[in-house]
């Protein structure tokens, strides 16, 4: 039975190190979906939007001075301001562990045909640069998630979704756990061996 040990503890350290399955990180809504990637830290975020869309809305993402974390100014452009309709909020992502803060999407302006939204983002001690007292707020959970932010153009819905950044272990972390275990199996059965020879 000692003689097993090895081999579970191997499967097990390779079970830690092999990557989540695709489902376990949805994609944008490629028909509906304005999709806002922040879930690179440090990085300029990303925005994607559906191909329906191209020709119809332009976007930019503008680094702005934050005291504390990280800020952008995104931008959406429509051709025109004759909007079916516009379902706007301010919207946060509560962080799992610590239920602060961990970014936030308000609404600044719209200026005719302009949209322009604040995303702000913590550091790596929780704090960010402006709380959201009035945001409707969903728990983090590294997907992209709807944001209440929808607006009608063209005879098309288009929705406003965030995707952050989830602290989880790295995978370097995890594969440094996982060769651990392996090492403490390996010496036990080679302290059980000896034992056994002596």
């Amino acid at each position: 039975m000692r003689a097993q040990w090895p081999a579970f503890l191997a499967l097990l350290a390779l079970s830690f190190a092999a990557p989540l399955p695709a489902a376990a990180v949805p994609t944008c809504p490629a028909t509906t979906g304005v999709c806002i990637d922040e879930s690179v830290e440090g990085a300029l975020p990303t925005v994607t939007i559906p191909a329906s869309a191209v020709g119809i809305i332009t976007t930019s993402v503008v680094p702005i001075s934050v005291s504390v974390g990280e800020g952008w100014t995104i931008i959406l452009t429509f051709p025109s301001n004759s909007f079916d309709f516009v379902d706007v909020a301010n919207f946060a992502l509560i962080e799992q562990g610590t239920g602060l803060i961990s970014d936030d999407i308000p609404l600044i302006t719209i200026n005719r045909n302009v949209f322009s939204y604040e995303l702000l983002s913590d550091n790596d001690f929780g704090q960010i640069a402006m709380g959201c007292t009035s945001c409707v707020s969903s728990i983090e959970d590294g997907t992209f998630q709807f944001t209440s932010n929808s607006i009608g153009f063209g005879g098309a819905t288009y929705d406003l979704y965030l995707k952050s950044d989830l602290d989880v272990p790295e995978p370097g972390s995890l594969v440094l756990f996982g060769t651990a275990l392996v090492g403490l199996g390996v010496i036990r059965n080679w302290r059980g061996l000896r034992r056994r020879a002596s």
